[in-house]
């Protein structure tokens, strides 16, 4: 451990490093399992090398647990995973353990490898109100066989820079003039299975960190001049014009 003497008590910032010894790696996941004596805070991982979290770090009872890809592979002595807050006493912090923990080399057949895991701690500092969205991502909707018995899902993935991904929110509609947010959002992570598996419904995704903030991805199928209904009602208004112009002619 190495810290810069946080308070006996006080707040402290645990950042959890790895260095892959020279190897590429490209699936990390684990548990951290804290003592009693502590008081977690709140989790941070804005930052991390893992682009794509398929369960993000979070806290289930006293265990603090994630797992996540990085697609194009990881290789280096420094990579930060995620930060956590902690309130306690410092001394206490050679009890933190790291248990489950599970490393992927980047070699297309997913061999298992260890990877050496570290801490790296500090006095918590008052952090700037996060008032930035989530960086610009894009939504796909695909399929796979292995994936959903080949129905169509949608697949996204984005990152926050600061405070860190809270969840994703999907929502499936026909939406035309309505707000998006009167439309009824789904909590969901990604690959998220379409539930209208035969309509081309319009696809609204949208991220939200930790502070709120939102940023929406959009995959538009289905456009106003697209739709039946609408056009039948503007042929009967075109209809009802024409008619109305024929009697006041003939008058």
């Amino acid at each position: 451990f190495s810290a810069s003497n946080p308070p006996t008590g006080g707040e402290i910032l645990v950042a959890l490093t790895l260095d892959t010894e020279g190897q590429n790696i490209n699936t990390l996941a684990g548990d951290i399992f804290i003592p009693d004596s502590f008081s977690p805070i709140r989790i941070l991982d804005g930052n991390s090398l893992i682009k794509f979290w398929l369960e993000p770090p979070r806290l289930v009872g006293r265990r603090l647990t994630f797992s996540g890809i990085v697609p194009s592979g990881f290789s280096g002595a420094h990579g930060e995973l995620f930060k956590f807050i902690l309130r306690g006493d410092r001394t206490e912090l050679p009890r933190l353990r790291i248990k489950n923990l599970t490393v992927l080399l980047n070699d297309g057949e997913g061999t298992k490898t260890e990877g050496r895991m570290a801490w790296r701690t500090a006095g918590a500092t008052p952090e700037s109100a996060d008032l930035t969205a989530p960086e610009p991502f894009t939504a796909v909707v695909t399929r796979a066989p292995d994936i959903f018995d080949n129905q169509w899902f949608v697949a996204f993935a984005t990152q926050d820079k600061q405070s860190g991904i809270d969840h994703y929110e999907v929502v499936e509609s026909h939406f035309l003039f309505g707000r998006l947010s009167k439309l009824d959002w789904f909590q969901t992570g990604s690959p998220y299975r379409l539930i209208n598996q035969t309509s081309r419904n319009n696809i609204f995704v949208r991220a939200i960190d930790r502070a709120g903030n939102i940023r929406l991805a959009k995959i538009i199928r289905f456009h106003w001049y697209q739709s039946v209904w609408l056009w039948s009602i503007i042929i009967l208004l075109l209809c009802g014009i024409l008619l109305g112009l024929k009697k006041l002619r003939f008058r």
